[in-house]
């Protein structure tokens, strides 16, 4: 019997050896192989023959070894709003339905910030491998790349070093160029645009511009007024961001005007990433996974609550041109299914004025508030006092009871 035992162990240790090795040379497949990876770890650290073997889990990109609190967490609405933290094998889990259910996922990294794009680009890919197991073509945005940008397949853009986003260093970029995407497309606004709306307001649009930028002339004049919290949204993050940026700048454009352009550049993003979504490719609709900057994430009024309220066209023979235009067959009004992941949130970057996360700009139930994000994603372990209201832990389909809270639902 001990013989049959040790072959087994035998057998085990060395196929994750072999996945281990897998796992490190093609890190953009790699999520099943890693759930094998730890489960293997595990079973052999349990025979007590190999507990060196425990270092392997270190192998898993979404937890943190040495951290004694989890990376991944999904933002629950409530009074107040509270975290869920995900870990092991519930954070594959949560790729998985994401990949499967949303139409759109808008991921936000701070621009320039070579930490934020590295695990964005790392949640990117297994967004993109569960989607293309599913056989959902996978469309990658990018809106630090300005509108008619040619962005290839595969490699870098050769003009990356001219878009004013990319900033003066550009290389923070190129984890994003890894991405096997089925096509790569350009979701920012030109830069003259912008400098002309920071300028005068958004009374320069020209129709150029609103045909370009603007899908619903009505819609786009109404949202301010009816969109409950987005007088708040505005002021209390568009503004502050203006003030950080401009302070003391004798140059600077006016609030307005400067708030007016981010309200361009969110209806822009929502529009092209709308008329993404109406393409069918094949039997099943795509899933576009848009890189956007943490600022035109937060709180869900910017590119998210922009795009949720455009609707897209479902039906096998309707196909839709870049301008947006239905051609052919016959077709229903649907409305997407769009979720946010917020990289490496801080309590400034928040606007918080506690150390903690802000996960809501107002404690006003009648307000509707929004949340930060409906996911957080850190790269390292955060500060204990920068979470606020967590639940116990998600394992799998399992809650791990640490004594932190008695709420928390399952994934």
């Amino acid at each position: 019997m001990m013989r049959v035992v040790v072959r087994v162990v035998l057998l085990l240790s060395a196929i994750m050896v072999r996945e281990t090795q897998a796992l490190s040379s093609s890190p953009s497949k790699t999520t099943d192989r890693r759930r094998f990876v730890e489960r293997s770890a595990a079973a052999l650290a349990a025979t007590g023959l190999f507990p060196q073997v425990k270092s392997a889990s270190a192998v898993a990109p979404n937890s943190d070894p040495g951290s004694p609190r989890p990376l991944v967490y999904r933002v629950e609405a409530g009074e107040p709003m509270s975290l869920q933290p995900l870990v092991g094998r519930a954070v594959g889990i949560l790729e998985r339905k994401i990949a499967e259910s949303a139409d759109c996922v808008l991921v936000g990294a701070a621009r320039g910030d070579a930490e934020d794009a590295e695990i964005a680009a790392r949640v990117a890919k297994d967004l993109c491998f569960f989607a293309q197991r599913e056989r959902r073509p996978v469309i990658l945005a990018m809106e630090a790349a300005p509108f008619g940008t040619f962005l290839p397949l595969k490699g870098e853009p050769s003009d990356v070093d001219a878009w004013p986003a990319a900033g003066p260093d550009p290389s923070w970029l190129r984890p994003f160029w890894d991405i096997e995407a089925d096509e790569r497309i350009a979701i920012g606004v030109n830069p003259d645009t912008l400098r002309r709306i920071q300028q005068k307001g958004l009374s320069a649009m020209d129709a150029t511009d609103r045909q370009l930028y603007v899908r619903d002339d009505e819609k786009f004049a109404n949202y301010p007024t009816k969109t409950i919290g987005y007088d708040v949204y505005a002021d209390r993050v568009i503004g502050r961001k203006y003030d950080q940026r401009y302070a003391n700048d004798t140059n600077a454009p006016q609030r307005a005007n400067y708030i007016a352009s981010a309200v361009l550049q969110h209806e822009a993003a929502a529009t092209r990433l709308a008329n993404a979504l109406q393409r069918r490719q094949g039997k099943k609709p795509p899933l576009v996974i848009a890189i956007v900057s943490d600022d035109d994430l937060k709180f869900g009024h910017g590119i998210q609550g922009r795009l949720e309220r455009l609707p897209i066209l479902s039906s096998a023979s309707v196909s839709v041109s870049d301008d947006g235009a239905a051609q052919g067959g016959e077709s229903k009004q649907l409305f997407p299914t769009v979720l946010s992941i917020l990289c490496n949130p801080t309590a400034p970057s928040t606007y918080s004025l506690t150390p903690r996360l802000r996960l809501a700009i107002t404690l006003f139930p009648e307000n509707q508030p929004r949340k930060l994000a409906d996911y957080l994603w850190f790269s390292a372990s955060p500060p204990p006092n920068l979470i606020p209201n967590m639940f116990n832990p998600i394992d799998g389909q399992f809650k791990i009871d640490f004594g932190l809270s008695t709420g928390g639902s399952a994934i």
